[in-house]
């Protein structure tokens, strides 16, 4: 019985009706209602035919809950939650992306999961394209989504939804765009510039086009990482930005880049400068603030040359290494990449796989006696 007696003021006889109930398919579902009636305008009798039917009106409201699932936003944080205790990302990343979502489906978000369609989200991938957001992006975006229906549907939180809504949804076809890149006329033009200049940021950028590492790793290397009996460096660390701290490189794991002469002379020179300093380099303004790239497409515009971003410098270092015969895989080893795609794309960029390619097709008339002879002929 959900009925209770109390007493009030002047006790004064009154009835508590509380009605609760607890999903058996959904044990996180739970409707409840309370009523309270005073007994001079109740009888008894009246009391339970009430609390009859509060209680079927918590029954169907239960059952019209149970049809429907939990609503995303719920599970987005469930999602988020997992991301984090397991580390699959890092917490910066998956907070990207739980902003990310709730940035662009914030009228999705009280929705149950399994009311929303797939014309919903291509509704918003549409809306993103015509905000010209890149391709790339969106592709991530839906993948993300698709990431948190799935996980819904594999821990069990999603019974109604049997699929994403984001099965089905094709984007159009991605058109290749050129990476920036810079010629190798270009880069001795670059740094003979930085250096005639004595810009501040020269070594960096000499180092990072002669070793190909990325910003992060150069910004973390410490002298104690250079090995000059051996003429290798050690890459095992990696500044992050956002963090603010050094931590373990991007592909996670630590390889050696060897110095050819120019790279060891730089490194010499560097490892005599501020001998209390751990680091090889100094802390140059705005490096720790993500600002090297904005100070390197300044001084190339400067000198009239393509602005192109801080990692670009890595690029020229693999394309360099490939123009002059040596093994993608050897490159791709030093470079650190894991990805064979990423490497493929460096290797398209470097022309290696074309060269010489139609050396072979000797097709137009040379003009010669027997050239002529024949044309008279026929």
């Amino acid at each position: 019985m959900s009925i209770k007696e109390i007493y009030r003021e002047n006790k004064l006889h009154s009835f508590k009706i509380n009605i609760q109930l607890r999903s058996k398919k959904h044990p996180h579902l739970r409707e409840q209602k309370q009523l309270t009636l005073c007994a001079k305008t109740h009888s008894m009798k009246r009391v339970e035919q009430i609390e009859k039917s509060l209680s079927y009106d918590v029954y169907a409201r239960l059952k019209e809950k149970e049809g429907r699932d939990m609503d995303f936003s719920t599970l987005l944080n469930l999602w988020y939650e997992n991301k984090i205790k397991t580390s699959e990302v890092t917490k910066e990343t998956a907070g990207d992306y739980h902003r990310a979502i709730e940035k662009w489906c914030y009228n999705l978000l009280s929705k149950a999961c399994n009311e929303i369609r797939m014309q919903e989200i291509k509704k918003i991938l549409l809306f993103q394209k015509d905000e010209g957001i890149s391709r790339s992006y969106r592709r991530k975006f839906k993948s993300m989504i698709n990431n948190v229906f799935n996980y819904g549907i594999e821990e069990g939180y999603l019974i109604e939804t049997l699929r994403s809504p984001t099965y089905g949804i094709k984007l159009e076809k991605e058109t290749e765009k050129r990476p920036e890149i810079l010629s190798r006329k270009q880069i001795r033009t670059f740094l003979e510039s930085a250096k005639y200049m004595n810009h501040p940021w020269y070594p960096v950028w000499a180092f990072a086009v002669l070793s190909g590492c990325r910003n992060g790793e150069i910004y973390a290397l410490k002298k104690s990482e250079i090995d000059l009996e051996n003429n290798k460096i050690f890459i095992a660390y990696s500044y992050n930005n956002r963090r603010r701290e050094i931590s373990k490189t991007k592909s996670g794991y630590y390889r050696h880049v060897p110095m050819n002469k120019q790279l060891r002379g730089l490194v010499i020179e560097h490892i005599s400068r501020a001998p209390e300093s751990e680091f090889l380099f100094e802390r140059l303004q705005g490096w720790n603030k993500g600002y090297q790239a904005k100070i390197l497409r300044t001084f190339l515009t400067g000198i009239r040359l393509p602005s192109v971003k801080f990692h670009t410098l890595r690029a020229c270092f693999a394309t360099q290494l490939l123009q002059q015969g040596k093994a993608p895989a050897v490159v791709m080893k030093v470079c650190g990449w894991r990805d064979l795609k990423t490497m493929e794309r460096y290797v398209r960029l470097a022309g290696i796989d074309e060269k010489g390619a139609t050396d072979g097709l000797d097709l137009l008339p040379s003009l010669d006696g027997n050239d002529l002879l024949s044309i008279n002929t026929y």
